[in-house]
C-alpha cells in the first residue's frame, strides 16, 4: 500500500510490481500458487513517534528508535496495517487481508506467512498463534513452522541485559489451501 515499499523491489530485480490495497486484490479467482507475505507485526515499529530536531541532511534524527513512519519519513497509507498495534482492529484488517488473498490463491496452493511474537507492556503477545488460528478458520491446513534466530537490535540486548523478557526468533509459518472436494 506505500509506493515507497513497493518502489524497492524494482532495485531487487522483481518482474513486476503492484501497489495498492491487499483487501481488494485486482487478481481473478485461483489466479496463484503461493501467497508469501509478511505482515506488519503489530508492534512497537507501529508507533507514530516522530522526533522534533532534525538533522543537517534534513531528515529527521532518531538513533535508536525505530517505526515504521520514520522509515517512510511521513504518516502511513489509510489502510495500512503498518500503523496498527496488536489488538482488534489490527487482527480484523489482517482478516480481511487473509480472505482476500485466499479468494487468489489455487486450490492446493501455499501461504507463506514470517511472523513474530512481541512483548507490549511487559505481556507476551502471541502473534503467530492468532494466525493459526486466523489460518485455520479459513480452511488452510497447517504444514510446517520454521523458528528464524534473530540477533536482535539495541533494545532488545538492552532489555536482555535488564533480565526482561525478550523475542528473539521470527516464525514462517507454512499452510495449504485444500482441493476442493467433489
Amino acid at each position: 500500500i506505500e509506493p515507497e515499499w513497493a518502489g524497492q523491489c524494482e532495485s531487487h530485480g522483481c518482474v513486476e510490481v503492484h501497489c495498492g490495497d491487499s483487501r481488494s486484490l485486482p487478481w481473478p479467482e485461483g489466479r496463484f500458487g503461493a501467497v508469501c507475505t509478511s505482515p506488519a507485526f503489530g508492534n512497537r515499529l507501529a508507533d507514530s513517534y516522530a522526533p522534533d530536531d532534525v538533522g543537517s541532511e534534513g531528515r529527521r534524527s532518531h538513533r535508536t528508535r525505530r517505526s515504521y513512519r520514520l522509515s517512510l519519513g511521513r504518516n502511513l497509507s489509510g489502510g495500512s496495517g503498518a500503523a496498527m498495534h496488536w489488538g482488534d482492529g489490527y487482527r480484523e484488517l489482517h482478516q480481511a487481508v487473509l480472505h482476500e488473498s485466499l479468494r487468489t490463491l489455487k486450490a492446493g496452493g501455499l501461504v507463506v506467512l514470517d511472523v513474530k511474537d512481541h512483548i507490549r507492556k511487559g505481556v507476551l503477545q502471541q502473534v503467530p498463534r492468532w494466525w493459526h488460528e486466523a489460518c485455520g478458520h479459513e480452511g488452510l491446513t497447517f504444514v510446517k513452522g520454521i523458528l528464524v534466530a534473530l540477533s536482535g537490535d539495541q533494545n532488545t540486548a538492552r532489555h536482555r541485559a535488564q533480565g526482561r523478557t525478550t523475542v528473539d526468533y521470527e516464525e514462517i509459518l507454512v499452510f495449504k489451501k485444500q482441493v476442493a472436494a467433489w
